[in-house]
């Protein structure tokens, strides 16, 4: 067998074995090996998207306060009734994925997060006038897609930013859904103790779109990289850089003697041979649909505690600051848990971090449920908030880990429609279970029970994985 030569490669095999066998700083090296540094403006990301969580993911679970508030305002509605409105804002956030990520690529990041403040804004006023339940469902439902166009331009950017320590940035930016917890548990009590719940809207509608509007302008494009990034479609690898067309090569990679060369001032550097596979494309990918499956179940447990913690409360006898507290004690401890997940799931990998940590964030949740007490209350959801740290910290992560960074916003989209659903259903099934059984317990029971089950399911994925790369080693394809 004769061996093989040495390559100049510049390509990105997105979601290949080869590429997922080269550690993040050769593939760093590999695809930037003439940048002599990163742009300021990249690090102005990480802020940006950490305050694009607080403005978004805040909203999403400090929501729940507002509950007790409304009921006040139309006695009429069951909690179902109310349940419904915390599913259509988390279900139209999730759900518009698709069409936020076709948006962001098309327009800009930043533009997207633009378009998503005014969203906001015209969000909230819509909801402010309503006088029955039903009228504020329009509002809450644009509401939760202007959230989506704030949040989603934000996780995607860090780790195409950061593609060296991706799992340890986005852990930092998502901790600002815990400081937004913290921070709109205690501005939503405020206002609606001190102005009431028609002028709280109006300020809340204020202060969301202001922060997103500042959040848009620090999300900065990914700087131009000296390479162009291979083309896979339909499971066959083709260049189309600029290297190939110089070469004459159109379609082929470049191959060398092994002697110095360079094409447009780029210098290339010989490496080995790449062991790759067949790329599969998503829409026929079983891992892809586990983890969109698995992401659906989790979405489905872990949402249902936000919309009905604080009338759970209130239920015990513990009063609205009880309620309050409880969202409060779960932002503290989600920063910990979103700032651990980080640098594990770099050390362990992603996929292993986030379904290790599930079951924990179950039997949390499962606490709660059991809650006698006020001060279990705000325990049991203490610990759901340090045990939920990788749930959103690892998501982009998580996703170029598997598929690679280049497909990236395509499988991000998909994934997150799959949440949406998942966010829909949860706080109606947890409302109207309710409304079944006379108490909460078997709400947050059943919802326990999804998150353990998502667990499982993101097991069988990380095996499934596995195998595929063994089937990729058994027979070997190279690359030159």
């Amino acid at each position: 067998m004769t061996a093989q030569p040495p390559a100049y490669v510049l390509n990105d095999l997105e979601g290949s074995e080869a590429s997922s066998q080269l550690s993040d700083k050769a593939q760093t090296a590999r695809l930037c090996n003439s940048c002599s540094g990163r742009p300021w403006r990249s690090f102005g990301v990480v802020p940006a998207a950490w305050l694009g969580h607080i403005a978004s993911i805040g909203i999403i679970y400090s929501f729940g306060i507002l509950l007790p508030a409304f009921q006040a305002e139309w006695p009429y509605a069951s909690a179902g009734d109310l349940g419904i409105l915390g599913s259509a804002l988390t279900g139209c956030f999730f759900g518009s994925s698709i069409i936020v990520s076709k948006i962001m690529v098309r327009v800009g990041h930043n533009r997207a997060a633009l378009f998503g403040a005014c969203l906001i804004a015209a969000g909230w006023l819509a909801v402010f006038p309503a006088q029955k339940h039903w009228q504020a469902y329009p509002g809450i439902c644009l509401l939760g897609v202007g959230l989506n166009f704030v949040w989603t331009p934000g996780l995607a950017l860090l780790p195409a930013h950061f593609p060296m320590n991706k799992a340890t940035v986005s852990g930092i930016a998502v901790t600002g859904s815990g400081f937004g917890s913290l921070f709109w548990s205690w501005t939503i009590k405020t206002l609606l103790a001190e102005v009431g719940l028609r002028t709280a809207i109006l300020v809340i509608a204020a202060v969301n779109a202001g922060m997103a509007l500042v959040a848009a302008a620090g999300y900065a494009p990914v700087p131009q990289q000296p390479t162009s990034v291979s083309e896979i479609q339909d499971g066959r690898i083709s260049n189309s850089n600029k290297a190939a067309e110089a070469s004459g090569k159109e379609g082929a990679d470049l191959e060398a003697d092994g002697s110095e060369q360079s094409v447009d001032g780029l210098k290339l550097e010989p490496v080995a041979p790449m062991l790759v596979e067949h790329v599969v494309p998503l829409s026929k990918d079983p891992v892809y649909y586990g983890v969109c499956f698995a992401a659906f179940l989790c979405t489905l447990g872990f949402m249902s505690p936000f919309t009905h913690v604080a009338a759970f409360a209130s239920e015990l006898g513990c009063g609205e600051d009880a309620g309050a507290g409880a969202y409060m004690v779960f932002g503290v401890f989600s920063i910990l848990g979103r700032l651990l997940a980080g640098p594990l799931g770099d050390r362990f990998g992603a996929l292993i971090v986030w379904a290790s940590f599930l079951p924990f964030c179950a039997g949390a949740l499962l606490w709660l449920g059991m809650a006698t007490t006020c001060g279990q209350i705000s325990a049991s959801m203490g610990a759901y908030g340090l045990f939920s740290g990788p749930v959103i910290a690892l998501l982009a992560p998580l996703l170029v880990e598997l598929f690679g960074l280049t497909r990236l916003p395509v499988a991000l989209g998909p994934l997150l429609l799959a949440n949406g659903f998942g966010s829909m259903l949860a706080p109606a099934i947890a409302g109207h279970m309710r409304d079944f059984s006379g108490s909460y317990t078997v709400s947050f029971m059943i919802a326990s029970a999804c998150i353990l089950s998502a667990s499982f399911v993101s097991l069988f994925v990380r095996s499934l994985h596995s195998r595929r790369h063994q089937c990729a080693k058994s027979t070997p394809t190279f690359i030159k």
